[in-house]
């Protein structure tokens, strides 16, 4: 998968998009959200998952 982090901090935006990575889509989603960032996730089955203030930014 690929996932790309829109965050105030770039240090925050790379420790999230690994954390997301590593958990994968639907949980990655979540977190993404909890932590009030806006995310761009693209799936192995090329789906591609973002928040909706992503294409804003």
């Amino acid at each position: 998968i690929s996932v790309t982090v829109l965050a105030e901090a770039a240090v925050d935006a790379d420790a999230l998009a690994t954390a997301i990575f590593v958990l994968g889509a639907e949980d990655g989603r979540l977190l993404a959200e909890k932590r009030g960032v806006d995310v761009l996730i693209i799936t192995e089955d090329k789906e591609i998952l973002k928040s909706q203030e992503f294409n804003n930014q």
